[in-house]
């Protein structure tokens, strides 16, 4: 069967373009698709060579397969650019093969061609769409990962930290939870028993019960409790936990957040403590008007009594030391109550107490001692110097009551700069009266300054001692701080404002 009638429809209907061109890289022939890919006619193209249809820069591709076939290259496979009449560049591969006669010299080439623009286009559209993914993908990461930084730092902020447990005691928790609980990843178990063992035992009880009751009844819940950390340190902290249950409705764990709250804690005590001592100081200021009103009715009458030439001198002088004790009750409660005025000088504190020390060592007798450590250069103090010098008499006395078998008692007195309520540096001038006695537990302590609390027997104190003082070192727009442990004595720190200079 004759091929030739096959094989040249066959060339007329394919896509792809074939060129059959001479040694030299003349035309010999094209098919329709091969007049397509050069944008011309077939009678222009046999007339021209195939450098005629390629720029500069494709030209040389040209001439290096010429120059190879020639060398007696009998195949290749290239990628080059055609240009069409309007500039148009088409880009192709051509698989083209040496044609040899029948005595073996080679008379040309066969080029099958095939237009691969559409595919470089959309190669090209892809390769820009996955830069462009590329790109959203590391500024979508980068904006994640400074999402979980700021996340990050918010709970570390916050003091909060993640947790998870499952079903069969095992624990997760993230590198603030560590923090919080005052644990490092080494010492961390990943056991439940160990989260039960940092629990307040005063707490634990009620914080297991709770997890418990969760699992089985709801799907989130809040707990309050205290931690004790590793160092001893006690935390109060707050768990919201979400229960996870599977399709059945069993639950397969707990998932949570833990937070430290102890500063709120210890703010909202200190906020209760004041409008405690802000009430019975507001209490205690109408009281004292009151019982004054009183005590003049009764020094009025006592006077009166001693104009009768017949009363009882006795009776008379037993009314007024029990008005002058009166007087004496309502003066320390206006002092408490902020309402008996202070009168501030520029004082020197140092030569205070040097005055009153050999009086106190006369109060506190002879199995205690007392000793003083100044500083040198001492600032002069704004405040009212009267009830300074009550206020060391007290801490005195006090002091001298918690060493019944004698001790030390030891006044020191020195410049501090300190940041006040604003956080701004403040200069003080600072007192401490520290004894070598029995010391207070925290219930003691906490009480210490509340009016009329005292740890003495029924008729020895009034309770307004410290409570005077406080009043009296606040007023003054200074601060006082208690330091005490039972049987490591007690540490009472006045701190008066700097007089200013000028």
């Amino acid at each position: 069967m004759d091929r030739g009638p096959f094989l040249e429809q066959l060339t007329e209907a394919t896509d792809q373009g074939v060129w059959l061109i001479g040694p030299d890289g003349t035309s010999y022939d094209v098919n329709p698709a091969m007049c397509r890919m050069l944008g011309r006619e077939r009678n222009v193209i046999l007339a021209s060579t195939i450098f005629d249809f390629v720029d500069e820069e494709n030209k040389a591709i040209f001439e290096d397969e010429i120059a190879s076939r020639a060398a007696g290259k009998s195949s290749s496979r290239y990628e080059i650019s055609l240009q069409q009449p309007d500039g148009t560049l088409v880009r192709c591969i051509n698989n083209a093969n040496s044609v040899w006669d029948a005595e073996g010299v080679r008379v040309g080439s066969i080029g099958i061609w095939t237009d691969i623009t559409e595919i470089e286009k959309n190669k090209r559209e892809l390769l820009e769409l996955k830069n462009q993914l590329a790109e959203k993908v590391s500024v979508q990461n980068a904006e994640l990962e400074r999402s979980n930084e700021r996340l990050k730092a918010a709970h570390k902020a916050a003091r909060m930290g993640g947790w998870e447990t499952n079903e069969v005691g095992e624990l997760r928790w993230s590198t603030e939870t560590l923090e919080i609980f005052g644990l490092t990843k080494e010492k961390f178990s990943g056991k439940l028993e160990q989260f039960h063992d940092l629990i307040h035992p005063e707490d634990r009880e009620r914080v297991i019960r709770e997890a418990t009751y969760a699992r089985q009844y709801l799907d989130h819940y809040t707990s309050n409790h205290r931690i004790v950390r590793p160092d001893g340190s006690i935390r109060h902290v707050q768990e919201s936990a979400a229960v996870i249950r599977n399709f059945k409705g069993i639950p397969v764990c707990l998932s949570g957040a833990v937070q430290d709250v102890t500063e709120r804690v210890e703010l909202e005590a200190h906020f209760r403590q004041s409008q405690k001592i802000e009430t019975i100081g507001q209490l205690s200021g109408g009281i004292a008007h009151d019982f004054n009103n009183i005590l003049s009715v009764i020094v009025g009458a006592a006077g009166l009594l001693e104009m009768d030439q017949t009363y009882d001198a006795e009776l008379v002088q037993s009314i007024m030391r029990s008005a002058d004790r009166g007087a004496d009750l309502t003066h320390r409660l206006l002092a408490y109550a902020r309402q008996q005025p202070l009168r501030t000088v520029h004082f020197d504190v140092r030569k205070l107490v040097l005055d009153m020390t050999s009086m106190l060592r006369r109060v506190v007798g002879i199995d205690i001692q007392i000793s003083t450590e100044m500083s040198e250069k001492l600032w002069l103090a704004a405040a009212d110097p009267a009830p300074l010098e009550d206020a060391l008499l007290n801490l005195t006395v006090n002091a001298r009551d918690a060493m019944p078998e004698g001790g030390q008692i030891v006044i020191k007195c020195k410049n501090v700069c300190l940041n006040n309520e604003e956080n701004r540096p403040t200069d003080y001038v600072q007192i401490v009266v520290k004894d070598t006695g029995t010391g207070m537990t925290e219930d003691v302590k906490a009480k210490a300054t509340d009016p009329f609390y005292t740890t003495k027997a029924r008729g020895q104190g009034t309770g307004l001692g410290l409570s005077m003082i406080e009043g009296y070192v606040r007023q003054s727009k200074g601060h006082m701080v208690i330091q005490s442990d039972p049987g490591n004595g007690t540490a009472i720190t006045l701190r008066l404002p700097r007089a200013k200079q000028g």
